[in-house]
């Protein structure tokens, strides 16, 4: 809905959607005389999901003068998780009872600021200052995790003799599952677009963000100190060999460095972010003389430094400024009256091909700092669009 007021000078909008999602898992067992899979009806193989939420927002513009805007707008909303995802709830020691469907990721966000518009819309700048906020975010944490890793001891426990089968069946954890974390960020855009004649167009934005998570992993962790205790329960050994070759001591560790290295920037930011970004670009067409017909473009971005560590408490660790360039030539004309262009794009036109490191592990342990998550970039590319309408 939308409504105007004091004579179209305050606009107010708003809309609502709801999404529902019902899952059922049937479950599955292997029958022990044919081994073959076959889809089971017991309910306690499977599970129900009815999940649901709305997605709300609301906006308003007060033109105060001509050219002269103030802005504002608030919005929730809401996504329906993957059905049949699983995550640790943080309870009991492995089992049904420390596993449960994902919850529905939630957010928040608004922003504020002012918009000038000048000159027959020859200049438009806009500024706002934005804070949003997000529960419930999920992510895959790779090799090993709480649930995968207690599978794996079991197991170990199970054919050393330690544990028979049903207390191994009772302790399983091997529903995949993703690890939940809130984020929260905050900060300020602007833009600009200009056009300093007809034929010269100029557009240009930057933005400060202030990103960071919290509560990284909380159920897992949670469940992880809960089966490292009942670990010890039966005579454990850190000297049992697992199927996976290592020893329950180094799946133990190896899961401690993980969960050390996936909540290491918590509460100070979030790997992989720049703080501040910008961007132009700029394009001519030429009208008259002899290079009529022929445009020109080219544009510039530049990115400050991403976290990428925190190999200790308070010291961060950051990959370098990303900056690259791109540019266009063309020219239109006619066939037959058709209107035509040919244009060439030239992309990364400084040919940075440096890897840019996106994380690396500062776990002590770990064999000593190394990338974990790199991006080759493309080198300089070429490419030649030919254009005809009829």
């Amino acid at each position: 809905g939308q409504a105007y007021y004091w004579d179209d000078k305050l606009v107010i909008g708003g809309g609502v959607r709801r999404d529902t999602l019902e899952s059922l898992n049937r479950g599955d067992f292997r029958d022990p005389s044919s081994g073959q899979l076959e889809v089971s009806n017991d309910p306690t193989l499977g599970g129900y999901q009815s999940i649901g939420g709305n997605t709300v927002s609301l906006g308003a513009v007060l033109h105060v003068v001509k050219g002269f805007d103030l802005i504002a707008d608030r919005s929730t909303n809401f996504t329906l998780p993957n059905p049949n995802t699983i995550t640790l709830n943080g309870q009991g020691v492995g089992g049904p009872g420390s596993v449960e469907y994902q919850p529905a990721p939630h957010g928040t966000g608004s922003e504020w600021g002012f918009a000038i518009n000048l000159a027959d819309n020859r200049l438009y700048f806009k500024a706002v200052h934005f804070q949003n906020s997000a529960t419930n975010n999920f992510d895959y944490p790779g090799y090993y995790t709480p649930y995968a890793t207690n599978n794996v001891i079991m197991q170990a426990h199970l054919g050393a003799g330690l544990i028979n089968q049903a207390t191994e069946n009772a302790h399983d954890t091997s529903s995949y599952a993703v690890y939940l974390y809130n984020e929260t960020d905050s900060g300020e855009e602007y833009s600009l677009v200009a056009n300093p004649t007809r034929h010269w167009r100029i557009q240009a934005n930057f933005s400060v963000n202030n990103p960071d998570e919290t509560g990284v992993m909380a159920n897992d962790i949670a469940f992880w100190n809960n089966v490292k205790k009942y670990y010890a329960t039966p005579p454990q050994s850190n000297n049992i060999v697992t199927f996976l070759g290592d020893t329950v001591g180094q799946e133990i560790f190896a899961t401690d460095a993980n969960i050390a290295l996936l909540t290491s920037v918590e509460g100070v930011g979030v790997i992989g972010f720049r703080k501040y970004k910008g961007n132009v670009f700029t394009r001519y067409d030429f009208s008259t003389g002899p290079l009529k017909g022929i445009f020109v473009g080219g544009g510039y971005i530049w990115q400050s430094k991403m976290l990428i560590a925190q190999p200790i408490p308070s010291i961060l660790e950051y990959s370098g400024t990303y900056s690259n360039g791109n540019g266009l030539i063309g020219y239109t004309f006619k066939v037959a009256h058709h209107p035509a262009s040919v244009q060439l794009n030239v992309s990364n036109i400084f040919n940075k091909i440096a890897p840019i490191i996106y994380r690396r592990n500062t776990v002590s342990g770990m064999g000593g700092t190394f990338p974990t998550a790199a991006e080759f970039p493309n080198p300089r590319a070429y490419q030649l669009t030919v254009e005809y309408k009829y």
